[in-house]
């Protein structure tokens, strides 16, 4: 699976207020660092993965 795939599953596991902060991350590293996708769906894989790890 694809990691942007990887990440809209991930994703549909955050609670509401996980999923709040997530985003405002995401929108940050999109906007500010001047990045290839695939690096910026990497942070965003590596941030679900704690994000969600902390949840349970």
């Amino acid at each position: 699976m694809h990691t942007v795939q990887l990440n809209n599953e991930k994703r549909k596991q955050l609670t509401e207020e996980n999923l709040y902060y997530y985003e405002k991350m995401l929108i940050y590293i999109r906007t500010s660092v001047n990045r290839s996708e695939q690096y910026t769906e990497e942070v965003s894989d590596f941030l679900l993965f704690h994000r969600y790890r902390l949840t349970k």
